[in-house]
């Protein structure tokens, strides 16, 4: 959905699904991507703590903005994402 250009509805579903503690971690990873789709940098990175370092978190959020940077620019990201 976050790809799609609708992250409210991305993040929406991707927050409830957090409830779900059995899939809390790759929740948490999608949700970060969500995040920094809808330009909410400082919550992907809280929901990346935990997960990894601090250093990797960081490292994990400054690629997806580039990612985001050309999703923004027109170009396909999709592949970046799923991989």
């Amino acid at each position: 959905m976050v790809i799609s250009g609708d992250s409210t509805a991305g993040t929406s579903v991707l927050e409830e699904l957090l409830r779900d503690v059995r899939h809390g971690e790759t929740v948490r990873a999608n949700l970060a991507i969500a995040y920094v789709f809808a330009d909410r940098k400082k919550d992907a990175l809280a929901m990346l703590q935990g997960t990894m370092t601090g250093a990797e978190a960081e490292k994990e959020i400054r690629a997806l903005t580039a990612i985001r940077k050309d999703f923004l620019d027109g170009k396909p990201v999709g592949h970046l994402i799923f991989q």
